[in-house]
C-alpha cells in the first residue's frame, strides 16, 4: 500500500512538472486528423514521449501520436473540405494553375516544377506562343494564297509549312501542360507532400471530449490507464 502510495505521488510530480513544462511551450492551432476518418479542431503540442496533448478554450487531454495521421492548416482543411477533385481539376484550366494549394505542404517539398508559381507563368507563356504561331500560319497562309503560282508561289508554300508547324508543335505543347495539370490537379488533391491521401471530405468532425472518449473505449479490457485532463 505503501509502495503504491509513494508511485502514485511520483506520478502526480512528473505530471506537474510536465504540466509546467508544456505550458512553457508554445502551442499551435491546427486541424488533428486522427485514424478511423475523425478530425478534431484543436491547439496541439507534441510532449516528445510518443503523445499529442490538444486542448481548447475548457479542456485538454493527451492522445496517442501513432493514432494521429497528419495535423493540418485549418484554411487548407476548409478549403478542401468545400471542393471536390473535379473541381480542382477544372480550376487548374481557367486559374492557370497545378492545384499544389490542394496539397497540404507540397511547397515545402522542394519539387517547383509542380508548383502553382511555375505552372501558371508556363501556361501563360504557351497560350501567348500559340496565339503569336497561329497569327503568324495564318498571315503566311494569306501571302500564299495571294502569290502568283509558278513565280513565288514555292518560297511561299515552304514559309506557310514552316509556320503551320510552329503553330501544330505550340498547340500541341500548350493542350499537352494543361490536361496535364488539370490531371495532376486531380491526382494532387487532399494529399499531403508524401501524396498519402488525408482522406478530408469524408471525416467527420468530434470535438475533444468526443475524440477522448472514443480513446477511453478503444482502451476497455486492454490494459488499465492512469489518465488526465487538464481544464482551462
Amino acid at each position: 500500500m505503501v509502495k503504491i502510495k509513494f508511485f502514485l505521488l511520483l506520478f502526480i510530480f512528473f505530471f506537474n512538472l510536465g504540466t509546467i513544462y508544456a505550458n512553457e511551450k508554445k502551442f499551435t492551432e491546427g486541424k488533428i486528423l486522427y485514424e478511423n476518418n475523425f478530425a478534431v479542431d484543436a491547439e496541439y503540442l507534441d510532449l516528445g514521449d510518443g503523445s499529442i496533448f490538444i486542448r481548447d478554450a475548457n479542456v485538454g487531454y493527451p492522445i496517442p501520436k501513432s493514432k494521429v495521421v497528419n495535423i493540418v492548416d485549418k484554411n487548407f482543411y476548409d478549403t478542401v473540405k468545400s471542393k471536390s477533385k473535379l473541381s480542382a481539376s477544372l480550376e487548374s484550366f481557367y486559374r492557370f494553375e497545378a492545384g499544389s494549394h490542394y496539397q497540404y505542404e507540397y511547397n515545402n517539398q522542394g519539387n517547383y516544377f509542380l508548383n502553382d508559381e511555375f505552372i501558371r507563368p508556363l501556361k501563360i507563356g504557351l497560350l501567348l506562343l500559340t496565339a503569336y504561331t497561329y497569327s503568324s500560319a495564318l498571315q503566311a497562309n494569306q501571302k500564299l494564297g495571294d502569290s502568283i503560282y509558278g513565280l513565288n508561289s514555292s518560297d511561299k508554300q515552304d514559309t506557310f509549312q514552316q509556320r503551320n508547324r510552329e503553330f501544330v508543335i505550340s498547340a500541341f505543347l500548350t493542350t499537352s501542360i494543361f490536361l496535364g495539370s488539370s490531371i495532376i490537379a486531380y491526382i494532387r488533391f487532399g494529399k499531403d507532400s508524401s501524396w498519402n491521401d488525408l482522406r478530408i471530405p469524408e471525416r467527420a468532425e468530434i470535438s475533444i471530449d468526443e475524440l477522448q472518449n472514443r480513446i477511453q473505449n478503444d482502451n476497455v479490457g486492454k490494459r488499465i490507464d492512469l489518465k488526465y485532463e487538464m481544464r482551462f
